[in-house]
């Protein structure tokens, strides 16, 4: 019996409460018409209140207690003005808009409010191409090397009468899209145009044809990567925006390393021809022109054969690998081997040097910019130092001559250095390439790193473009590494230069 006394106590003190809330609101709601009935009050709405210029904001003018008819006065902040109640205004520029409305009504009564409209600019996305292998040798395939010489068929043409097996084979060539978009929009588009080497066709016509692929990550297949010869790739990437980013990346299809023993046995029978012409008639600045490709020839030779000599445990196979290694010793006596280049690991911590806020759409430059990002090179090597190492943006030996800077960037008003333990090299100075860095030998699994510079000096108009993505190199060179031998470049590290 308590208990329920209890009970009915509390729910009429909460009813109690309840009331005189209710009678509160009431009257504080009565108080505020009242005191509004002769406010003359007027109220801005907008449908969106920031976009990326163009776009267009419809406003909506909502008045009170006016008397007559209203005028309105309306102020973009733009310089732009309307008389209209509910106006529709396009901002253009990349900035914040306080809009301001005042109201007036017949009797002169004013009623003023603003609104805050933000246009911001939507930034493009970035890209970059990861490659499994720059220089891959193809997948040999019985018949498909004869037809897929660079003077040779379209293999393209043949898919028709190729096996299923060929024409649905992956080829060695892996690319993933490594995309970022600043303002968090989504990438919706991966679009790949791949460019083989010139292939000519049946009737005598050279084409280059292109092939697309869609996706973020792409394995090519074999026959569009089979052709001997560097490729051209280009990816372009677009956010649901719209905005698009391109990059493009060069690749090498090598033949395999079969077609290449078969085809080089025939010029171990030259040897002793060109031993008489190496001692008798070479000087000695020359002897590389025979010892170097000689033993391009002889290295895969010696690593195929004793691949297959090793899959036999007889005494057949050990005396041709003693009267193998006989021949070899023989043959360095008077042609020696040339100096290995050691394997180094290059890299950026960014390589994307964004100027893009230097050049000025004018393509003129006012203040002095720099943009630097660590440059780390390592002798993954195991027994052989680099000798002599040079960072270079200019390289002109027998094998490879490049230059790393786009046409449009030599200009005297770019630098490009590096700077480590306190000494500055300059690169680019001047519009004109300079030696470069020295950083010496490198031990095996020792390291350097250093600052690369991007500099841009004060720049009249029309010096450079405005957003512009350049696609550079930046070549680390052993300078006594002997590169002939083995048909290789220097280290290719790639950057991408905005403005």
């Amino acid at each position: 019996m308590k208990k329920d006394k209890l009970v009915m106590f509390f729910v009429m003190l909460a009813i109690i409460i309840l009331s005189i809330f209710v009678v509160a609101m009431q009257y504080q709601i009565t108080n505020i018409r009242d005191t509004e009935k002769d406010t003359f009050f007027v109220k801005i709405l907008a449908d969106k209140t920031s976009g990326y210029p163009p776009f267009d904001v419809n406003f909506t003018a909502i008045v009170l207690n006016n008397e007559g008819k209203v005028k309105y006065n309306w102020d973009f902040s733009d310089g732009k003005i309307s008389e209209e109640k509910n106006p529709k205004h396009t901002f253009l520029e990349n900035m914040s808009f306080v809009c301001k409305l005042t109201a007036t009504d017949s009797i002169g009564k004013k009623a003023n409010d603003s609104i805050n409209i933000f246009s911001k600019h939507n930034q493009q996305p970035t890209v970059t191409i990861l490659i499994n292998n720059e220089r891959p040798r193809r997948e040999y395939k019985i018949g498909l090397p004869t037809l897929a010489k660079k003077n040779g068929l379209n293999l393209q043409r043949l898919r028709s009468i190729l096996p299923e097996s060929l024409n649905n084979s992956p080829g060695p060539i892996t690319c993933t899209a490594q995309a970022d978009d600043p303002d968090g929009d989504e990438i919706v588009s991966y679009r790949w145009e791949l460019k083989p080497p010139t292939i000519t066709t049946l009737t005598g016509n050279d084409i280059t044809p292109t092939f697309v692929y869609e996706g973020k990550n792409v394995t090519f297949s074999l026959l569009d990567t089979y052709v001997q010869g560097k490729y051209d790739l280009k990816l372009t990437i677009t956010d649901s925006t719209g905005q698009s980013r391109s990059t493009s990346i060069t690749f090498e299809i090598q033949i395999s390393q079969l077609e290449s023993t078969i085809g080089s046995l025939k010029w171990i029978f030259f040897t002793l021809f060109l031993g008489t012409i190496y001692d008798q008639f070479l000087p000695e600045q020359y002897k590389h022109v025979i010892s170097d490709p000689l033993w391009i020839i002889l290295e895969p030779i010696d690593d195929y054969l004793r691949e297959f000599l090793n899959k036999f445990s007889g005494n057949i196979s050990k005396v041709v690998l003693k009267m193998w290694d006989f021949l070899l010793a023989s043959i360095e006596t008077k042609f020696p081997k040339p100096i290995e280049k050691a394997e180094l690991l290059c890299t950026f911590d960014n390589s994307e040097f964004d100027h893009s806020l230097s050049v000025e759409s004018n393509g003129g430059v006012t203040n002095e910019i720099n943009v630097s990002h660590l440059i780390t090179i390592i002798n993954n090597d195991n027994s052989t130092t680099a000798k002599n190492v040079y960072i270079k943006l200019k390289v002109d030996n027998k094998v490879f001559s490049g230059e790393g800077l786009d046409d449009k960037l030599e200009k005297e008003e770019l630098e490009v250095s590096v700077t480590a333990g306190g000494e500055t090299k300059k690169l680019f100075y001047d519009g004109e390439y300079i030696e470069g860095y020295n950083l010496g030998d490198l031990a095996p699994y020792n390291q350097f790193t250093g600052e690369f510079n991007i500099k841009l000096k004060k720049a009249k108009e029309g010096t450079f473009e405005d957003n512009k993505i350049y696609n550079c190199n930046v070549y680390v060179y052993q300078v006594d590494a002997n590169y002939i031998s083995h048909f290789s470049k220097p280290d290719i590290l790639s950057f991408t230069v905005l403005t």
